[in-house]
């Protein structure tokens, strides 16, 4: 028997002003006068849907976990834009029919509220239901229109979710699509006590009210408990569960949704026509032969089996509820048995948004792609600007089909790609429950993302592209010339250093320098093809560059004097001033010496320190210009990167000076100290002490004048140890 529902009875189910209420298993029945649920704060209803990764970002638990879930909350709270006065304003009928010791009132946060409410379920069930609230705007609540106290027969516990229940909210909550958060009509999620059910309609599951509020009753948390009728009982498993019971009411408010501020009987997005022609909806009228009464209801031409259940065949709104909670949590089977209705659902109601795993792997390499596209640009610059070595990696070999680029730099590119792609995974499976198994391939993410980002990073490669057929042209001013000199090159690559892209300038000056030579050639020889690649071999901008530094480095060879000059300077300058307390701030440019501070005197050096900068700057911007010529002196003049590493380079030089100079002053010193101290026995010996109480009686008058002798003799010595730390005492 197929059952039929009077036309506007789901209406009634969804908007209704008064209804009763049964208790299973007594003859009583209860009234209840129910309003309109009534609004009663101005929440935003763009809840904060961010959910923030754990720092290792583990994949997100099929179980909550209350750890997590307490930094979670936290993070939640801090980038809500929910304030903290509306949050009170909504949970402060939460606990309404609680008993006053509850203290529940006095809480600042939800998750107190819940706790102090309800002590007796799960720990996280606070935290959980707070993070539901601010991500989806719907609270989880047990209190609905204006009644004071239960139902009769009810006990305050009755109105909340069980532990097993709680779980299933939580599941619920990490795969609810991002079209079912935030929606107009629904502000309030609530259990009804157990075993109540609707006075009307018994069989009923749950319900959706434009009013702001769903109602879910044990049918529908516990299906296991109730015989339904066998016309009654639902194909697809997922709809048996809280998952697919909760998912038909919030299909409900998505229909809601979507008839925008029409969503009286008639103008439901579930009764236009688009919906209605896949099942032949049409209203059927009937005269009451002994009446004449005339009542209208829904029918179809396509009987049960045209349904994804036989509710779903009482009506289009109802068809349209079991439709969405099939399509999100029964994919293969839906799209199976009705594919025009599985598409119209999925351009519709889901924005294209598919559940099936091959579709969640697609979905999710979308996402990855976004991040991966992003960082294209830096990497590839970072990567043609590059000397490090990377180790080889195939898995974007077949992003790079098709173009000649040095090995190196592609390893570069392939490892950073990887690096982002990594971070960007962990990131999914930390947020999305079902991410974990969806990207467990990553070979097929890796071919997913290639094809998403291939066509990017060849507009991002750009002219870098042109490298190799760049440097190998210049094989002909090999040819042209057989002392062609590499310093030429290296004045190609050091005005490119000037500009913001070495690499990519590099390439260009190369083609400039190309262009002018080119003109002067009559012919080109006969083995230019080989020749390229010879060249481009011994040319590369990265053998240049390293070339370059060689240079540079043999340039400063003797640096070491002027960095010695430079440090004595600096040393009689802080012996002149009254030096402040060690150290006066941190030491950025010379490195600490090994051993070295026994030796030397920490406020001399950090006084050295706080000079060194303008005091080297000056000595290097000399030598560079003296050297090099105008070259550099673009360079030095705008101190761009380039210079500021030269510079680095010469702190190096200068630092092993340092090193050496103060080895040297500590064997000179280790002498001169052994020096002094067999003076000062000498001198102790000399005065020949025999006993203290003898010397602290008549030595120091009777050896005064000879101890200032031997004290002025040594006052050189003291003079140069002045910024040492030598105890002599």
């Amino acid at each position: 028997m197929n059952i039929r529902y009077i036309l506007g009875v789901s209406v009634i189910a969804t908007t209704l002003v008064g209804y009763s209420v049964y208790r299973i298993g007594t003859k009583r029945w209860l009234s209840v006068v129910a309003q309109k649920y009534e609004e009663k704060s101005q929440l935003s209803n763009q809840a904060s849907r961010g959910v923030a990764a754990t720092t290792d970002a583990a994949c997100l638990p099929s179980k909550p976990n209350s750890q997590q879930l307490q930094i979670q909350v936290e993070e939640m709270r801090n980038s809500s834009d929910v304030t903290i006065q509306n949050r009170l304003k909504a949970w402060k009928d939460l606990f309404v029919f609680a008993p006053d010791s509850t203290e529940a009132n006095k809480c600042t946060t939800l998750s107190c509220a819940y706790s102090k409410t309800y002590p007796d379920r799960v720990k996280y069930m606070g935290d959980l239901f707070e993070i539901f609230y601010l991500r989806t705007g719907y609270l989880i609540n047990n209190y609905l229109t204006r009644s004071r106290k239960p139902y009769e027969g009810k006990k305050f516990q009755d109105y909340m979710y069980f532990d097993d229940e709680i779980d299933s909210i939580y599941t619920l909550l990490n795969t609810m699509p991002d079209e079912f958060l935030g929606m107009t009509y629904l502000k309030v999620i609530q259990r009804m006590a157990t075993e109540l059910v609707l006075s009307f309609n018994p069989l009923a599951c749950g319900q959706a009210s434009t009013g702001g509020y769903i109602l879910m009753f044990d049918n529908c948390l516990h299906t296991d408990r109730y015989t339904f009728p066998e016309d009654m009982k639902r194909a697809y498993s997922a709809s048996e569960s809280i998952l697919g019971s909760m998912m038909h009411e919030l299909g409900h408010h998505r229909d809601y949704q979507l008839s925008g501020s029409k969503y009286a009987r008639g103008n439901r997005f579930s009764e236009r026509d688009e919906w209605k022609n896949l099942s032949g909806w049409y209203i059927k009228e009937s005269t009451d032969a002994k009446t004449g009464k005339v009542s209208r209801q829904w029918d179809n031409k396509v009987g049960n089996e045209g349904f994804v259940s036989a509710y779903a065949g009482s009506e289009p709104g109802e068809d349209f509820a079991e439709s969405v909670s099939a399509y999100r949590y029964s994919p293969y089977q839906f799209k199976k048995d009705f594919p025009k209705k599985y598409k119209y659902i999925k351009d519709e109601v889901f924005a294209s948004e598919e559940y099936t795993e091959e579709a969640l792997v697609v979905t999710y390499a979308k996402q990855l792609t976004q991040g991966v596209r992003k960082a294209v640009p830096k990497i590839l610059e970072a990567c043609f600007s590059t000397l490090d070595n990377y180790e080889a990696n195939t898995s974007w070999n077949k992003l790079f089909e098709g173009i000649k680029i040095e090995r190196n730099i592609y390893n570069c590119i392939a490892t950073r790609l990887e690096d982002i792609l990594s971070e960007e995974v962990s990131t999914l499976k930390a947020r999305h429950l079902q991410a974990c198994n969806a990207l467990e391939d990553m070979a097929e993410i890796h071919q997913l993302v290639i094809n998403d980002i291939s066509d990017a990073v060849k507009e991002s490669l750009g002219s870098k592209l042109k490298e190799a057929d760049l440097l190998r042209a210049l094989v002909q001013t090999k040819k042209a010339s057989d002392n062609y000199p590499l310093i030429q090159l290296i004045d190609i690559y050091l005005d490119a250093l000037t500009k913001d892209e070495p690499a990519r300038e590099y390439l260009q000056s190369l083609d400039k320098e190309y262009a002018r030579l080119a003109t002067s050639l009559s012919e080109y020889p006969s083995n230019y093809e080989a020749e390229k690649d010879l060249f481009l071999n011994k040319y590369t901008f990265q053998k240049v560059k390293t070339a370059y530094d060689e240079m540079l480095i043999s340039a400063l060879g003797d640096y070491g004097e002027n960095a010695l000059v430079l440090f004595e300077s600096l040393k009689k300058k802080c012996l002149d001033i009254e030096l402040p307390p060690y150290p006066s701030k941190a030491n950025p440019k010379l490195k600490p010496f090994a051993g070295g501070s026994e030796y030397v005197n920490p406020n001399i050096l950090s006084c050295i320190n706080d000079n060194i900068v303008s005091g080297a700057e000056l000595v290097v911007d000399q030598r560079l210009k003296d050297f090099v010529g105008p070259l550099l002196v673009a360079i030095v003049d705008n101190k761009q990167k380039p210079y500021r590493d030269l510079l680095n380079i010469v702190y190096d030089h200068l630092n092993q000076k340092l090193l050496e100079e103060i080895e040297r002053r500590r064997k000179v010193e280790a002498t001169e100290v052994a020096e002094i101290k067999a003076d000062l026995t000498n001198i102790v010996k000399s005065l020949e002490i025999k006993n203290l109480e003898e010397f602290m009686k008549n030595g120091i008058k009777k050896c005064a004048k000879k101890v200032e002798v031997v004290i002025e003799q040594k006052r050189a010595w003291a003079e140069q140890l002045k910024y040492h730390q030598v105890n002599i005492a």
